[in-house]
């Protein structure tokens, strides 16, 4: 029975809390009254059931969620909620991003719903500390690109205020996906290293990563350097984010890259 498995029950929870907190933002926002606290609360009681899930699969099957499809959802959903709650916390500025940022939470929790939920053994290869340096790089990476891109989707649309603080939030956040995929790139060569001898191979998924790296280093040195005007900075940095999900969703899972998965 479905609802005899606690996994799947949370994991609806937390992407039912996320659907929640979108409608309430959504409408709260249509009527002039948007509580930034209770959208942060709802946000973080979605992160805390993923989380649950994600313990309850780990415990189950004795291995973390690194390797298919529904795991590297799972735990993407988990830690892109997580670090949207910390960024409200931190800052007010983080607030303008909630309706995409959601938006796009809820239909990762869905899509997570909608594949196979198979346990698949973790390769002897796995077993490395690196493993948890490049992990944590990877999904801060995409979580601070999910606030910017966000961001950068709010302030094209126009209907915010306070522009330059929301526009200096956003490139703070890009600038802090570039640093992190940096750390990401270069704790997967040493874990590459570890694993199969050689730092750097030029397969799909590392191909793809560093792609995704340049384009954000190289839309950060335009914007800077060449007064590259605010649409194209806020369009290009959404590609930047199109190709980050492609690499994190797409690719390891249609190609033969020796790592698949563990982004």
């Amino acid at each position: 029975m479905v609802w005899s498995d606690p996994e799947i029950v949370l994991v609806r929870a937390g992407v039912c809390g996320y659907g929640v907190a979108l409608a309430w933002h959504w409408l709260a926002g249509r009527r002039g009254g948007v509580s930034f606290r209770g959208v942060t609360a709802l946000t973080a009681a979605a992160v805390a059931c993923l989380g649950a899930a994600i313990a309850v699969r780990w415990s189950q099957s004795g291995q973390g969620p690194f390797l298919t499809l529904y795991e590297i959802l799972l735990s993407s959903t988990f830690s892109l909620g997580l670090v949207f709650v910390a960024a409200c916390v931190l800052t007010r500025a983080a607030g303008f991003t909630a309706t995409p940022v959601l938006g796009v939470l809820a239909a990762l929790g869905l899509w997570t719903l909608s594949v196979s939920r198979d346990v698949v053994p973790l390769p002897a290869t796995f077993d490395n500390p690196w493993l948890w340096v490049h992990l944590t790089a990877g999904k801060l990476f995409l979580g601070a690109c999910l606030l910017g891109a966000a961001g950068a989707a709010a302030l094209a649309v126009g209907r915010v205020t306070d522009t330059d603080v929301r526009d200096a939030f956003v490139w703070r956040a890009a600038l802090a996906a570039f640093v992190f995929e940096g750390f990401m790139l270069l704790s997967g060569a040493v874990w590459a290293q570890d694993a199969w001898g050689r730092y750097w191979g030029w397969d799909p998924l590392e191909t793809s990563a560093l792609l995704t790296w340049l384009v954000l280093g190289a839309l950060l040195h335009a914007r800077v350097s060449f007064a590259l005007p605010d649409w194209a900075a806020r369009l290009w940095l959404n590609g930047v984010f199109v190709l980050a999900v492609l690499t994190f969703f797409g690719v390891p899972f249609f190609s033969l890259a020796p790592h698949k998965g563990i982004v």
